[in-house]
């Protein structure tokens, strides 16, 4: 299990997240964004992000946070996941717009089949 956060962050910032959290901490981006959290959602599971992402960073993501890491939107086409939805290992609230295909691909995605 891991973190990745703001790459504005400093080295101590990040490493205060890390013991607060017991897990890994690495500065990134995803989708070349660095407001992390609205461009991809994570439980132990299973990773969605952005459909942007770019290689590199789903290999950080792979590494760090050590789960499958897919791509979607949400929310009818919202590219921001991370923005649209919020979940567990046990389930997602998801935006009131997104779509079955969405739905599908985060049910996946999120390991809860």
């Amino acid at each position: 299990m891991g973190a990745i956060v703001h790459p504005g962050f400093d080295a101590d910032t990040a490493k205060e997240i890390s013991s607060a959290l017991g897990v890994r901490v690495e500065r990134g981006t995803v989708a070349g964004l660095k407001t992390v959290g609205s461009a991809a959602v994570a439980t132990n599971k299973g990773a969605l992000c952005h459909p942007h992402v770019r290689p590199a960073e789903i290999e950080i993501l792979k590494d760090v946070l050590q789960v499958p890491v897919s791509t979607t939107t949400a929310n009818y086409g919202t590219a921001q996941v991370g923005a649209c939805i919020v979940a567990n290992t046990r389930g997602a609230l998801v935006g009131n717009r997104t779509t079955p295909i969405e739905m599908g691909r985060i049910e996946e995605g999120l390991g809860y089949f």
